[in-house]
């Protein structure tokens, strides 16, 4: 008999995940995956989901420890079991350790330990979750490394807890308010999770302007009302700073904030001065009157908040990158209001192990 369940998709990294309704064969096997409206992410599915019952039932798939027994490199491996692979795995953290000491060892987490009950795992105390970042701390090493050294890291931690005081996860765009979105650096229809770009759309069909800076002509761009501004890769802090450069000599600022809530912004101030338009122009292609236009649209407009991930982030200055933008939202006064870029209620977080 064939049967439904409601569900959260966890093929990818993003948390708490998008809502699935998972739907059985007659004989209790995964058949497919559909989209769960009723779920807070669960309007529309990726193509990832997809994919579900390939990597649950692939013939591919490793289901218990293997143990290389060929030399490096010749992928021969044999089956053990998982006493076999702790007992091996524990002896060897004890030899290196008497050996070097526990700094010796390092762990690498990938997208499948973002589960967030792991992350809260053995944390110290005052520290930030990331990733499975603790879990060698009861052990003497705080070597962990992972995918996000290139992906999340600069967007996710760096750059908002140096700028703002909090995590990527503290923040959100408050799109759904927004008279003005920018999509920056990123492709939220190819992206996860895939709702992002039906949002985008809804508030394009309601009426809100859409400016997507990319390289590429996205989808983000192809909607009804988009300005598309084709920009230099790597050249996105610049354009940034450029853009509170205008600010700064328009007199377009939040001075109140600015004077109040943050530290530095008389150097600032004098620091944009030499990111002019025309500067500006020959660093990112984009011409002068184009940029101009931006900074007026971001500071005129009644809320706005930005789509911004990985095209800021790969290159040698991520996180200033989106330090820089970060900043440019704030002295627009565009942070934490209706439409703006706005701050979760700390008091709502749940601590999971706590």
């Amino acid at each position: 008999m064939k049967k439904e369940r409601h569900g959260i998709c966890g093929i990818c990294f993003h948390s708490p995940g998008c809502g699935a309704v998972i739907h059985f064969d007659n004989k209790g096997k995964i058949e497919r995956l559909s989209p769960d409206p009723e779920a807070p992410m669960g309007k529309v599915l990726c193509p990832m989901a997809e994919s579900a019952t390939q990597i649950i039932y692939s013939e591919s798939r490793i289901k218990q420890p293997m143990k290389r027994k060929g030399p490096k490199g010749k992928l021969d491996f044999e089956p053990i079991t998982w006493d076999e692979a702790y007992d091996i795995i524990v002896k060897k953290l004890k030899k290196l350790k008497a050996a070097h000491g526990p700094e010796t060892i390092g762990f690498y987490a990938g997208t499948g330990t973002y589960e967030r009950a792991f992350k809260d795992a053995f944390q110290l105390k005052g520290s930030e979750i990331y990733l499975a970042s603790s879990i060698l701390f009861p052990f003497g090493s705080p070597n962990t490394f992972g995918v996000g050294a290139p992906c999340y890291t600069s967007l996710g931690v760096l750059a908002p807890k140096v700028t703002m005081g909090s995590l990527h996860i503290d923040m959100f765009s408050d799109l759904d308010n927004s008279d003005l979105i920018v999509v920056w650096g990123t492709d939220p229809s190819t992206s996860t999770p895939p709702e992002m770009f039906h949002r985008i759309a809804r508030a394009a069909n309601e009426g809100a302007q859409i400016i997507v800076i990319d390289p590429r002509r996205t989808a983000s761009a192809k909607l009804p009302g988009s300005m598309w501004v084709p920009i230099r890769p790597g050249t996105d802090g610049a354009l940034a700073l450029g853009l509170s450069h205008i600010l700064v000599r328009d007199g377009l600022t939040d001075d109140e904030f600015a004077e109040n809530w943050t530290l530095g912004y008389k150097e600032f101030k004098e620091y944009v001065k030499g990111f002019t338009p025309e500067k500006v122009s020959r660093i990112t292609g984009i011409s002068p009157e184009i940029i101009e236009k931006l900074a007026k649209e971001i500071a005129h407009a009644e809320g706005a908040s930005y789509v911004m991930y990985t095209g800021l982030e790969y290159t040698k200055s991520g996180v200033q990158n989106i330090r820089a933008v970060m900043v440019l939202w704030a002295l627009a006064g565009q942070l934490d209001v209706e439409g703006g870029r706005c701050f979760t209620r700390q008091e709502n977080r749940i601590e999971l192990n706590r």
